[in-house]
């Protein structure tokens, strides 16, 4: 996994709303103290998820953004911030962040502005008297959400940074904002070598790209990758099947295709990692096909959907899973566009 360390504006309430304290301590020039405020600030907005995804923003992510969307990499990034007595101190780590396509930006915005998030924010800005209108100006920020991440992901913590820390006496706030985690850092390290250890009726036609509850997923609203891949699969699976039923969240089921004698059911996680995927599907899979439905007499399959192809790797641990349990699953990608 790629490591990232990062200078987050400082926030005494744990990047929850806008306080306005960075504007009063950090350089002239950088965007705090020119608007008030800065789109960190609702970084752990915890309640604000969308299955169990973080949608935020991360000023150091806006340098790397294109190439690891193209790359399609996830990455670390340990954060620490500047107090106003000028202590530095590791404030927090997040495994598996992941950049934001333009599509999932845009999606997660209209998310925002449909759940009334998007207008919490403007209130916020205004009660601290920051400038309103440079929320989501795009001539200094391109969109105010560029990542995601898992909550579960998270660590918080408050470290103070050490005299022989590689950043200790870095002045320059934008040239290091998304710096190389290249030299260890022991007094974190086992935090985050603790974070590491964590592991956490149908419809015939694709639907609209504004969320959705699902009642059986827990944390409820459908994220915007997860809406857009099944309209995608969807309309990919009735020209393969141009004789079968093709439904969606039938039963809870992402989408099922339904021939004479077959169900193939198909799972979607919005991961990047291919062997997530597979994690998290199998076991929905498995209930899908023998708990709920009485399913006696067809022949049934598993596909498990992610947006990644697999590698070599995952090829063999997919191999591995159907001949040692002899299960009928297979992989699938869909490329979100």
């Amino acid at each position: 996994m790629i490591e990232k360390i990062a200078r987050i504006s400082y926030n005494s309430e744990g990047w929850r709303f806008p306080t306005g304290q960075a504007a009063k301590i950090e350089a002239k020039t950088n965007y705090n103290p020119q608007f008030g405020f800065g789109h960190e600030d609702w970084l752990f907005r915890d309640e604000w998820q969308i299955e169990g995804w973080r949608y935020a923003f991360l000023q150091g992510a806006t340098h790397i953004r294109k190439k690891f969307v193209k790359d399609q990499v996830p990455f670390n990034v340990t954060l620490f911030t500047v107090y106003p007595n000028k202590s530095r101190k590791y404030v927090a780590r997040i495994l598996g962040a992941e950049c934001l396509s333009d599509i999932q930006a845009t999606d997660a915005l209209n998310f925002f502005k449909d759940r009334g998030w998007f207008g919490t924010m403007t209130q916020e800005v205004s009660k601290i008297k920051g400038v309103v209108g440079a929320l989501g100006e795009q001539t200094h920020a391109w969109n105010i959400l560029n990542i995601r991440y898992r909550l579960e992901c998270v660590q918080r913590f408050n470290i103070e940074m050490q005299p022989s820390d590689p950043f200790i006496n870095r002045e320059r706030y934008s040239h290091y904002m998304f710096f190389d985690r290249l030299d260890k850092v022991p007094h974190i390290d086992t935090a985050i070598e603790e974070i590491g250890r964590k592991h956490r009726s149908g419809d015939s036609e694709p639907g609209s790209y504004l969320p959705y509850f699902s009642t059986y997923f827990q944390g409820g609203l459908r994220n915007p990758e997860h809406i857009r891949m099944q309209a995608q699969l969807m309309q990919a699976l009735k020209k393969e099947y141009p004789l079968a039923v093709v439904k969606r969240e039938e039963n809870f089921v992402d989408l099922i295709v339904r021939t004479e004698n077959k169900e193939i059911l198909f799972e979607i996680k919005t991961s990047l990692s291919p062997r997530t995927v597979i994690r998290e599907a199998l076991g929905q899979l498995l209930e899908y096909g023998h708990y709920y439905e009485n399913r006696i007499g067809r022949e049934i399959e598993f596909v498990a959907v992610g947006r990644k192809a697999m590698s070599g790797e995952d090829i063999n641990y997919l191999t591995e899973l159907r001949h040692r349990y002899n299960l009928p699953i297979s992989y699938r990608a869909v490329e979100i566009g």
